[in-house]
């Protein structure tokens, strides 16, 4: 049998922009009780790109983030626009973010951020056969990250030992197994 669902009895805009809206709900909880505030929070998707390069090594952006106050490695990515697919969104954070094009791309997933409270959807890839089209990033995030090439291992043990954010170890340790099962084929 399975667990009963959680129900939405009402809900309330409290706050919107152009990339998030916060909403109050009121919800039936499994077990019959209410819950007056629950918070939801519906943010634009967002597009994570682990790039390799024809040697192995893979790109990483050293930059800042307000939210965590630290200094992080991260992947390529940003919000999807509205009317905009993922793939298309991530195919423009990548020339934007790089200035590089790819020619190979595979889909690693989507996940929810938060099962709870929503937040948006995050779309991972792994792109590869990466080619230099600009000199230069045509858009680079306010944060002005460094671009560095870093190996696998060095790749895991940023995904696994650095404090940094959940969507993006996720990001990084998807695209090293799904090198590993292309090797195996």
């Amino acid at each position: 049998m399975l667990p009963r669902e959680f129900k939405t009895l009402a809900k309330e805009s409290v706050y919107r922009s152009a990339r998030v809206e916060l909403q109050h709900h009121k919800v039936e909880l499994p077990d019959g009780n209410i819950v007056d505030d629950w918070a939801y929070v519906l943010a634009s998707d967002a597009v994570l790109l682990v790039c390799q390069r024809n040697d192995g090594k893979f790109l990483v952006l050293r930059h800042h983030k307000y939210a965590i106050s630290d200094c992080v490695h991260g992947p390529v990515g940003g919000a999807v626009d509205r009317d905009e697919s993922p793939i298309d969104a991530a195919k423009r954070e990548l020339l934007e973010e790089t200035g590089m094009q790819a020619a190979w791309w595979r889909c690693l997933g989507e996940s929810v951020l938060d099962p709870n409270r929503y937040v948006g959807r995050v779309h991972c890839y792994l792109v590869r056969e990466l080619t230099r089209v600009h000199d230069q990033p045509l858009a680079p995030d306010c944060e002005n990250p460094d671009l560095v090439w870093v190996t696998e291992q060095e790749l895991r043990e940023i995904a696994i030992k650095e404090s940094s954010v959940a969507s993006w170890k996720l990001a990084f340790l998807l695209a090293i197994e799904s090198l590993r099962d292309t090797e195996s084929v």
